[in-house]
This record gives structure tokens, C-alpha cells and sequence, in this order.
């Protein structure tokens, strides 16, 4: 049954054990920009829940 069963992986673990020697240069700078795009999305996130947190803190205080 294990063998049924497909551990899940995550995007960051697919992209920490991706390939990369292959890659163009142009392509490298790419995924960086996308890279950056994603932190950016992920950054803006965390501000968003951050304030959330403070505004509920802020009625049992």
C-alpha cells in the first residue's frame, strides 16, 4: 500500500532539487524574476495577516 501512495512535494522542495545546469542564462534570469514576483506575493501575504492579527490583539486588549 505504501508504494500506492506518492509522498507529496512541495514547490519549494521541487525547485531546491531542480536542475539547473542546463539552463540558459536568459532562462536563470526568468525564474529569477519569477522567483521575485512570488516572494513579493508571499511578503504582501504575511503584511495582510499581520495586520489581521494586530486588529483582533487589539480587542482583547
Amino acid at each position: 500500500m505504501n508504494d500506492e501512495v506518492k509522498k507529496k512535494i512541495s514547490l519549494i522542495d521541487e525547485l531546491m532539487v531542480e536542475d539547473i545546469n542546463n539552463l540558459s542564462i536568459n532562462e536563470l534570469e526568468e525564474n529569477i524574476s519569477v522567483l521575485k514576483m512570488v516572494i513579493d506575493k508571499y511578503s504582501k501575504k504575511i503584511k495582510e495577516k499581520k495586520l489581521s492579527q494586530d486588529k483582533a490583539e487589539s480587542i482583547f486588549k
